[in-house]
């Protein structure tokens, strides 16, 4: 009686770079709010995930919200807010959905001047001594505010298709599968994330036994095997571009886990006196595993997304030889694409 198990292992490493969209480091311009209030020489870098300017003083940073902007100038006296703002800029009267139309505001004050204020940043001082909005440091609560997650928690529910690739995986075939991921947020860039996924892996047509004894005939063979991920791990994502809140992002993540092979072998075998006789075995080799993937996600309406992605998974093992005191390193992987729909809590 003889039996070929295989299996699967994933080694692939993700590393994360991530990158803040640049200051406009150099570009002086004017910003005119809606409010009357100027923003003299200032530098200033678009964050549009949040639909906000950040505009930069001596190193003091202040974010005001697209539909709060009149107009941003540049050193030559041209207006380049339709450039900055993209789609979403409003001139005054204007309204976007979501949004209301602004009333008249007051007429544009004398050029700013800056002075501290207890919180740690600077206020705006109009040329009439009146107060203006504060410049909001990254330790202030506001600012903390704004990083908060805009989901708490999501499931997508997927189906998958695996390709196995690898000595451990000699044998096996791409098979249908599914999958299902919880994620959890921690920031608006950053969620926790746990996954189970039947990877759909099949024993190729050529896998049979052959047997070496002349006397026992192999009369028939079937193999089954299925392959059951469990990881967590954590993933990084952003916005594919400026877009109404929860739209479009991607997404990479990276995991650690355990494979599951569960393997049935079933042979009916005849002897020379015309005997049969059934022989059934059956093994559950786990498998450490680390997965990296990436994806994105589609909005379909608020609560609900289209979700399309990749993995690998990778597998490593030592087979020992008869001496028992030597062995080689097996390794094996699994490519999982997987498609399907995520519900936003």
């Amino acid at each position: 009686m003889m039996q070929r198990f295989i299996g699967f292992v994933a080694i692939a490493a993700t590393t994360i770079a991530l990158h803040a969209l640049p200051a406009r480091a150099g570009d002086k311009v004017t910003g005119i709010l809606k409010s009357g209030e100027r923003l003299e020489r200032v530098e200033y870098r678009v964050v549009p995930a949040f639909y906000v300017v950040e505009f930069v003083k001596d190193g003091v940073k202040r974010n005001v919200s697209f539909s709060d902007i009149e107009a941003i100038v540049d050193d030559e006296g041209r207006d380049i807010t339709a450039d900055v703002m993209g789609e979403r800029y409003r001139p005054r009267g204007a309204t976007a959905a979501g949004e209301s139309a602004e009333g008249p505001g007051s007429a544009p004050a004398d050029p700013d001047t800056l002075k501290p204020v207890g919180d740690g940043g600077v206020r705006t001082v109009t040329g009439n001594n009146s107060p203006g909005e504060p410049w909001v440091s990254e330790h202030s609560p506001a600012w903390k505010a704004s990083r908060q997650a805009p989901w708490r928690v999501a499931f997508s529910l997927e189906s998958a298709l695996g390709v196995p690739f690898g000595d451990y995986y000699d044998g096996t075939k791409s098979g249908a599968g599914i999958e299902g991921t919880l994620h959890i947020a921690l920031t608006r860039d950053v969620a926790l994330r746990a996954n189970v996924a039947l990877l759909g892996l099949e024993f190729s047509d050529e896998m049979h036994l052959v047997s070496l004894d002349p006397n026992v005939e192999i009369v028939s063979q079937e193999y089954d095997i299925n392959a059951v991920r469990y990881t967590g791990g954590v993933e990084y994502h952003q916005p594919l571009r400026s877009m109404e809140p929860g739209g479009s992002f991607w997404f990479v993540h990276a995991s650690l886990g355990v494979i599951r092979h569960d393997i049935q072998g079933k042979l009916v075998i005849r002897n020379t006196y015309g005997q049969t006789a059934e022989v059934e075995a059956s093994d559950t080799p786990t498998k450490f595993t680390m997965t990296s993937g990436a994806g994105i996600f589609l909005p379909v309406s608020q609560k609900l997304g289209f979700q399309l992605g990749g993995d690998v998974d990778g597998v490593w093992t030592e087979v020992y030889y008869e001496d028992g005191t030597s062995s080689v390193g097996i390794r094996g992987w699994v490519m999982t694409l997987h498609a399907g729909l995520t519900l936003v809590l």
